[in-house]
């Protein structure tokens, strides 16, 4: 049975480290330490883990702060053992996470991913129903993980309302444009990152935000929509 909790001790915090160079690669230059993930946990983030007995299955890590003049959550690193995905493990921590930090009064929770992964934003967009705020280009630089494959890491910002009803994506509209992604990581190019920021930057400046994110088969894309 998997159970979800906050980490406790030095070992289970060294263990979310082990994990972090075992998802993102030994040379991965941006691995959160150990003092700093005991330091979060005094000052309103969230170091939690998901358990099977003493076996960590995947963690998630977050900092409290302040955005916009408004007390927000970011959502640093979620992270789940590769055989144990799709089988609702990071579902669980984020629901885990949501609930420590609504605890405390917090209303809003912000974090990045990579728009090119399908996967991530079907989850992102689709189940959690987060909004796209912002899209940074190259936001991480190098960082030395073989997950980023040596591709410059240009992620959306999305956030996540803790008090609302998820959005409900505007009706089809005969101006939307729709920003075609690899419907699977191995897919994933440098091209493609050029092509989606041009896309996407061009599209921010004409007015328009993500609306939604479409996933069938082998086609996948973004659906914007112009903002009045």
């Amino acid at each position: 049975m998997t159970t979800i909790r906050h980490l406790d001790g030095a070992a289970e915090l060294d263990a979310c480290v082990a994990m972090q160079h075992a998802i993102w690669g030994p040379g991965f230059r941006e691995a959160v330490p150990r003092t700093i993930l005991l330091i979060a946990q005094k000052m309103g983030g969230v170091v939690a883990g998901a358990f099977d007995g003493d076996r960590m299955l995947g963690f998630v890590f977050g900092l409290t702060g302040v955005r916009n003049g408004t007390v927000a959550h970011w959502s640093d690193m979620l992270a789940v053992d590769p055989s144990f995905r799709d089988l609702g493990v990071g579902r669980a921590l984020k629901a885990f996470q949501r609930n420590a930090v609504v605890a405390l009064g917090v209303r809003e929770m912000y974090w990045t991913y990579d728009p090119l992964i399908a996967r991530n934003a079907h989850f992102n967009l689709n189940r959690l129903g987060a909004e796209v705020d912002d899209y940074v280009i190259d936001m991480y630089g190098t960082t030395g993980s073989t997950l980023h494959g040596g591709l410059q890491t240009d992620r959306f910002v999305v956030r996540w309302q803790l008090d609302a009803p998820p959005p409900v994506a505007p009706p089809r509209r005969p101006d939307d444009r729709f920003v075609q992604i690899p419907a699977s990581d191995g897919g994933i190019t440098a091209e493609w990152r050029l092509k989606t920021r041009v896309a996407f930057t061009e599209a921010h400046a004409d007015g328009y935000r993500v609306v939604g994110f479409e996933r069938a088969g082998e086609a996948a894309a973004y659906r914007l929509g112009r903002i009045r």
